[in-house]
Protein backbone atom coordinates (compact mmCIF):
# COMPACT_ATOMS: atom_id res chain seq x y z
CA UNK A 1 0.00 0.00 0.00
CA UNK A 2 1.16 3.13 -0.85
CA UNK A 3 1.80 5.90 1.39
CA UNK A 4 -0.96 8.15 -0.07
CA UNK A 5 -3.60 5.33 0.18
CA UNK A 6 -2.31 4.75 3.57
CA UNK A 7 -3.45 8.34 4.69
CA UNK A 8 -6.81 8.12 3.25
CA UNK A 9 -7.79 5.13 4.96
CA UNK A 10 -6.60 7.15 8.11
CA UNK A 11 -8.05 9.93 7.13
CA UNK A 12 -11.13 8.38 6.19
CA UNK A 13 -11.25 6.10 9.74
CA UNK A 14 -10.82 9.01 11.22
CA UNK A 15 -13.97 10.93 10.01
CA UNK A 16 -15.44 8.10 10.86
CA UNK A 17 -15.46 7.77 14.72
CA UNK A 18 -15.72 11.86 14.65
CA UNK A 19 -19.10 10.92 13.15
CA UNK A 20 -19.67 8.01 15.51
CA UNK A 21 -18.95 10.54 18.52
CA UNK A 22 -21.43 13.26 17.06
CA UNK A 23 -23.90 10.74 17.06
CA UNK A 24 -23.65 9.44 20.48
CA UNK A 25 -23.74 13.28 21.85
CA UNK A 26 -26.82 14.18 19.69
CA UNK A 27 -28.50 10.75 20.75
CA UNK A 28 -27.18 11.39 24.59
CA UNK A 29 -28.80 15.13 24.56
CA UNK A 30 -31.93 13.72 23.39
CA UNK A 31 -32.52 10.93 25.49
CA UNK A 32 -31.62 13.60 28.74
CA UNK A 33 -34.05 16.32 26.71
CA UNK A 34 -36.37 13.18 26.64
CA UNK A 35 -36.28 12.41 30.59
CA UNK A 36 -36.46 16.22 31.52
CA UNK A 37 -39.94 16.87 29.63
CA UNK A 38 -40.90 13.30 31.46
CA UNK A 39 -40.25 15.02 34.74
CA UNK A 40 -41.90 18.36 33.57
CA UNK A 41 -44.65 15.58 32.87
CA UNK A 42 -44.14 13.93 36.06
CA UNK A 43 -44.50 17.36 38.38
CA UNK A 44 -47.96 18.28 36.45
CA UNK A 45 -49.44 14.69 38.14
CA UNK A 46 -47.99 15.28 41.47
CA UNK A 47 -49.45 18.80 41.16
CA UNK A 48 -52.64 17.24 40.46
CA UNK A 49 -52.70 14.24 42.99
CA UNK A 50 -51.42 16.76 45.65
CA UNK A 51 -54.43 19.34 44.72
CA UNK A 52 -57.03 16.27 45.02
CA UNK A 53 -55.88 15.71 48.29
CA UNK A 54 -56.24 18.96 49.31
CA UNK A 55 -59.77 19.06 48.02
CA UNK A 56 -60.49 16.44 49.91
CA UNK A 57 -58.87 16.70 53.30
CA UNK A 58 -58.43 20.30 53.35
CA UNK A 59 -54.53 19.98 54.01
CA UNK A 60 -51.05 18.88 52.18
CA UNK A 61 -50.05 16.71 54.57
CA UNK A 62 -49.61 13.71 54.02
CA UNK A 63 -49.81 11.33 57.37
CA UNK A 64 -46.63 9.25 57.88
CA UNK A 65 -44.60 11.30 54.72
CA UNK A 66 -41.84 13.62 57.16
CA UNK A 67 -40.25 15.52 54.47
CA UNK A 68 -37.64 15.83 52.89
CA UNK A 69 -38.72 12.50 51.67
CA UNK A 70 -39.05 10.81 48.27
CA UNK A 71 -42.43 11.37 46.31
CA UNK A 72 -42.71 8.10 45.60
CA UNK A 73 -42.73 7.00 49.42
CA UNK A 74 -45.28 9.41 50.55
CA UNK A 75 -48.54 7.59 50.27
CA UNK A 76 -50.44 8.43 52.72
CA UNK A 77 -52.48 6.14 55.83
CA UNK A 78 -55.68 4.55 56.72
CA UNK A 79 -58.44 6.47 54.80
CA UNK A 80 -56.03 9.63 53.97
CA UNK A 81 -54.28 7.40 51.15
CA UNK A 82 -52.73 9.43 48.29
CA UNK A 83 -51.55 8.11 44.37
CA UNK A 84 -48.23 8.96 44.40
CA UNK A 85 -46.19 5.43 44.82
CA UNK A 86 -45.08 5.16 41.00
CA UNK A 87 -44.30 8.85 40.35
CA UNK A 88 -40.35 8.02 39.83
CA UNK A 89 -37.80 10.39 38.54
CA UNK A 90 -36.83 8.20 34.93
CA UNK A 91 -32.84 7.97 36.28
CA UNK A 92 -33.45 7.97 40.16
CA UNK A 93 -30.21 8.39 40.99
CA UNK A 94 -27.27 11.35 41.27
CA UNK A 95 -29.60 13.59 42.86
CA UNK A 96 -32.09 12.84 40.05
CA UNK A 97 -35.39 12.26 42.74
CA UNK A 98 -38.29 14.05 43.48
CA UNK A 99 -38.44 14.88 46.83
CA UNK A 100 -40.99 16.46 48.89
CA UNK A 101 -39.29 19.78 50.74
CA UNK A 102 -42.37 20.60 52.42
CA UNK A 103 -45.60 19.72 53.19
CA UNK A 104 -48.29 22.28 55.24
CA UNK A 105 -51.93 22.91 55.46
CA UNK A 106 -51.75 25.14 52.70
CA UNK A 107 -48.84 24.88 50.44
CA UNK A 108 -46.42 22.22 49.32
CA UNK A 109 -42.50 21.75 47.98
CA UNK A 110 -41.14 19.77 45.75
CA UNK A 111 -37.27 19.70 44.51
CA UNK A 112 -36.38 18.04 41.04
CA UNK A 113 -33.28 18.50 39.14
CA UNK A 114 -32.94 18.98 34.50
CA UNK A 115 -30.32 17.74 32.74
CA UNK A 116 -30.81 20.36 29.61
CA UNK A 117 -32.10 23.01 28.90
CA UNK A 118 -35.88 22.75 28.12
CA UNK A 119 -39.37 24.52 28.38
CA UNK A 120 -37.07 28.05 29.43
CA UNK A 121 -35.35 26.51 32.12
CA UNK A 122 -31.84 25.80 33.05
CA UNK A 123 -30.15 22.36 34.09
CA UNK A 124 -29.68 21.81 37.59
CA UNK A 125 -31.91 21.87 40.39
CA UNK A 126 -35.64 23.36 41.09
CA UNK A 127 -38.53 24.17 43.04
CA UNK A 128 -42.27 23.15 42.19
CA UNK A 129 -45.30 24.38 44.29
CA UNK A 130 -48.92 24.38 44.24
CA UNK A 131 -48.37 27.62 42.28
CA UNK A 132 -46.03 26.20 39.70
CA UNK A 133 -42.64 26.51 39.22
CA UNK A 134 -40.99 28.28 42.49
CA UNK A 135 -38.53 31.07 40.42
Amino acid sequence: MTQRNKFKVFAYSFLLIIAIIGLVFIWQTNAARGRDYQRLGDLKLVQQELADYFYEFNTYRISGCNPPAAVDSCTGAGDRRINLGQIIDPLNSRGYQYRLISLSDDDFEIEFALETSVAGLAPGAHSYTKNGLKQ
